[in-house]
């Protein structure tokens, strides 16, 4: 087991209203959340495609994968996963991969249990606090905000009353869920509502068995990329499209109904 871990360090919008379990299992509101380059800068900055000094975004791109990585190995069972993978042992035959998948292998399904006790604690170990801190506000103060807005924007939904918060990612799952606690949005969506389609399956199926699961309710897409929009175009979903931060900002206004 991992030793103990300090609070996130992530610059917080406020407190986060409480919710009881009622509005997952019947929601009058689904949101379905693209990640990279939505909530979070993530592929742009990758591919340093995003408008920043000369060297800066460079910088930013490694010092976050480093952190990611290691978080990753260091505090969700990286390799172990990964080897489980290989070897078929979390490959299932869901449609969507989560962390609630059923995993046969008894080493994986206990390590999924930690990851999720670690996702609600927003567990992030004190010695990489420091440079997850500093990464953050240099990231946030170099894309003009992004990083504070897409948290007080899942925030404010994540307090709707009636609105349930659901991660629909192309990445694989314990990239996502790293990224999710080093950038503090763990305390606006819960571990049960994060879904990977990077061992299989695509957005389209992902959305399509949603909305079988919460049929009363009415969704709302929001991403960047072709794959969502696409998808909820073809399901009939409204699809709210982010290409630059001024989007995020809209989005912010338009979600609060």
């Amino acid at each position: 087991m991992l030793a103990a871990m300090d609070a996130p360090s992530a610059p917080s919008s406020g407190p986060v209203a409480e919710r009881k379990d009622g509005p997952r299992r019947r929601p009058a509101k689904v949101i379905l959340w693209d990640l990279d380059d939505t909530l979070i800068v993530w592929d742009s900055m990758s591919k340093g495609a995003f408008d920043m000094p000369e060297g800066v975004c460079d910088e930013l791109w490694e010092g976050w994968f480093a952190l990611s990585k290691q978080f990753q190995e260091e505090c969700l069972y990286g390799s172990l996963v990964k080897e489980a993978q290989s070897e078929g042992a979390v490959s299932g035959t869901e449609v969507l991969y989560s962390l609630m998948s059923a995993a046969p292998n008894g080493r994986v399904a206990n390590a999924y249990v930690d990851i999720q006790n670690k996702f609600a604690a927003g567990a992030i170990p004190s010695s990489m606090a420091i440079k997850q801190q500093r990464l953050y506000k240099r990231l946030d103060k170099e894309t003009g905000g992004w990083l504070s807005t897409g948290k007080e924007t899942l925030g404010m939904c994540h307090a709707q009353e009636g609105t349930l918060n659901v991660l629909v990612t192309a990445s694989r799952l314990q990239a996502a869920v790293g990224k999710l606690m080093l950038f503090g949005l763990n305390e606006c969506i819960h571990a049960d509502c994060i879904f990977s389609c990077w061992m299989r399956g695509t957005k389209k199926d992902a959305f399509r068995k949603l909305t079988a699961k919460y049929s009363s309710a009415r969704f709302i897409a929001v991403g960047d990329g072709k794959q969502e929009k696409q998808a909820a175009e073809e399901l009939k979903i409204p699809f709210f499209q982010i290409r630059n931060l001024a989007d995020l900002k809209k989005a912010r206004t338009n979600l609060d109904t």
